[in-house]
């Protein structure tokens, strides 16, 4: 493999990461984690790097108890550190759209100030903040994807996988939540695609929303999988619509832009046996 020739996945060990494994197939990818594996670079943060033209970094904590998101930040300080301090040209951090709250109907844009209510969201807020000035002053050049949920990884997704019962929030205006996704196979080119840019010369934004143009209602997604759901009063404070402008992305990548096909992405909550049935 030539020198600076591929992308590092730095927590490749999780959900996001195992599905982004699958789409990968002859990618010039090193699928890394703390603690390695199967198919997996054992990785930590001040251990040796090889040359490499650019570094996503998926590691987080995403489920738990609330106490436990702050490790985030620390995660996302010492790991921007660790790739600024060995020359990585291209450090890439997956955030997420919950640091925006609420949106309005047509989309948050990067500009938008964040509200981020949830302690994930906060977290994830502060992390972004943290890798952005790790790097600053150094040759690494940052940039922030804040993803929308990525299908088979997210709630819902973890859900499926864990057999358990699904039930959808239902609103008093009738219809059930509504996000912004993209799946794993669209998460990886568009982190293939980024690198390339960059390393043509491109002037690449900190913060780009990474997601398909239109939010997707989590209840056609079930039902594009054939998969039986019931229906709950929302709980007080929940969001039905949480959903970022692609505008950005579209400028920049438009041959990238993920696609929000409810049947794509049920896709990715079945096992291979049962898609495209």
């Amino acid at each position: 493999m030539a020198e600076q020739s591929v992308l590092m996945v730095i927590g490749a060990s999780g959900r996001s990461g195992q599905l982004m494994r699958k789409a990968g197939g002859a990618a010039p990818v090193i699928w890394a984690s703390r603690r390695g594996g199967p198919g997996l670079t054992r990785w930590r943060p001040g251990d040796p790097l090889p040359k490499l033209r650019a570094a996503l970094v998926l590691s987080a904590v995403t489920t738990g108890r609330a106490e436990g998101y702050p490790e985030n930040i620390r995660i996302a300080r010492e790991t921007a550190a660790a790739l600024a301090a060995a020359g990585v040209p291209l450090c890439i951090y997956a955030s997420t759209q919950a640091v925006y709250g609420r949106t309005a109907e047509h989309g948050a844009t990067e500009g938008d100030a964040p509200c981020a209510p949830s302690a994930y969201g906060a977290s994830k807020l502060a992390a972004e903040r943290q890798f952005a000035l790790a790097l600053s002053g150094t040759r690494s050049r940052g940039v922030i994807l804040r993803l929308g949920n990525i299908a088979g990884a997210d709630r819902l997704g973890r859900q499926v996988a864990r057999g358990l019962p699904l039930r959808l929030d239902r609103f008093d205006d009738g219809p059930g939540p509504e996000r912004s996704y993209l799946t794993a196979p669209c998460l990886l080119r568009l982190a293939l695609g980024v690198m390339e840019a960059h390393s043509q010369g491109a002037d690449l934004p900190l913060i780009l929303n990474a997601a398909a143009p239109e939010p997707v209602a989590m209840a056609e997604i079930l039902q594009a999988a054939g998969l039986p759901f019931d229906w709950r009063r929302a709980p007080e404070g929940a969001a039905r619509r949480i959903t970022m402008s692609m505008a950005r992305l579209a400028g920049l990548f438009p041959d990238l832009l993920p696609k929000g096909d409810p049947a794509i992405l049920a896709a990715a909550l079945l096992p291979v046996g049962r898609q495209g049935r």
